[in-house]
Parts: structure tokens; C-alpha cells; sequence
């Protein structure tokens, strides 16, 4: 006797095509949506308690929205970098 398929196997199936599970429909509002992860470069003299605006990197659909911000010590110092 041959195996039957349960109920809904195709629409299960169907789910899991690219397309289908990863891309909402126009009732996902970009906050939404898949996110992205995108980052900004600002380099600047350490030594002293520094309060500047952080560049806002790339965004899709006007949406954008912080998730963290991650301050570390350069291991070399490029001037050319520390010049903008």
C-alpha cells in the first residue's frame, strides 16, 4: 500500500521555497521586514570622554533604527582615516 502525503504537505512544501518564507508581503512594514546589519567607521583621539553625532550608515526603504554601538581601541593608528 502506498504511503499517502498528510494534509497541507504541499502548502508546507511551498513554504519553505526562497521567495515564500523570506520575503512578507505588503503587509510587512519595513520595521517589520528582514533586517540587515550596517555599520559606520568613526575614528577619534582617545585619552578624554568624547560626545560627537555617529554617521548613519546605509539604509533601505528610509528605515533605519540603532541596534549598538561598539567602541574598541585601534590596534594601528591611519592617519588618512583620522583626517576626515
Amino acid at each position: 500500500m502506498p504511503l499517502k502525503k498528510p494534509t497541507g504537505w504541499t502548502r508546507v512544501r511551498d513554504a519553505q521555497l526562497p521567495g515564500w518564507s523570506s520575503s512578507g508581503g505588503p503587509w510587512i512594514t519595513p520595521e517589520l521586514a528582514m533586517q540587515q546589519l550596517v555599520w559606520s567607521e568613526t575614528f577619534v583621539t582617545g585619552g578624554h570622554p568624547v560626545d560627537l553625532p555617529l554617521a548613519q550608515p546605509y539604509t533601505k526603504l528610509d528605515y533605519y533604527a540603532d541596534a549598538v554601538v561598539v567602541a574598541f581601541p585601534s590596534l594601528a593608528v591611519r592617519p588618512a582615516l583620522c583626517a576626515k
